[in-house]
């Protein structure tokens, strides 16, 4: 049993969960790296736990130059460095729920206003999949 209750996820569950795009995680299904556990009854590919391991695990290389792209660039600090780098392995819905809890505790009680809702839309940014030392940057610390 995974660390999930056995648990199979949808491919796009599983893209969520790592903040990869679907279209990412079939090319590493159909390459060999992250294999499905398993199929739905209408024949869509299921996943486990270990598929979230291993992707995290394929992110890694990519996420690490970028952090240290843009650190030598901005001269930053170790502690700025872990910074970007555990911002940057945050899934998109980790991310997500961390711009939300800002913006809640910075503009708290404007979501009732039908315009914010656009406004606070255009706050919300995706890192890509495999993200620019500038993009990284852009999560980090002033």
């Amino acid at each position: 049993m995974d660390g999930d209750g056995g648990r199979l996820h949808s491919i796009g569950d599983l893209a969520r969960r790592t903040g990869l795009a679907v279209r990412t995680i079939r090319f590493y299904s159909d390459g060999g790296i992250v294999a499905p556990a398993g199929r739905s009854r209408a024949g869509h590919r299921l996943y486990d736990a270990g598929a979230v391991a291993r992707l995290d695990l394929v992110r890694t290389p990519r996420l690490r130059r970028a952090v240290l792209t843009a650190a030598a660039r901005h001269g930053s600090t170790p502690e700025e460095m872990d910074l970007m780098h555990k911002l940057a392995r945050l899934s998109q819905d980790e991310r997500q729920r961390l711009i939300g809890d800002f913006l809640d505790a910075v503009f708290g009680g404007q979501d009732a206003e039908p315009a914010f809702a656009g406004i606070r839309r255009s706050m919300t940014l995706e890192l890509p999949d495999d993200p620019e030392a500038e993009q990284v940057q852009a999560w980090a610390p002033a």
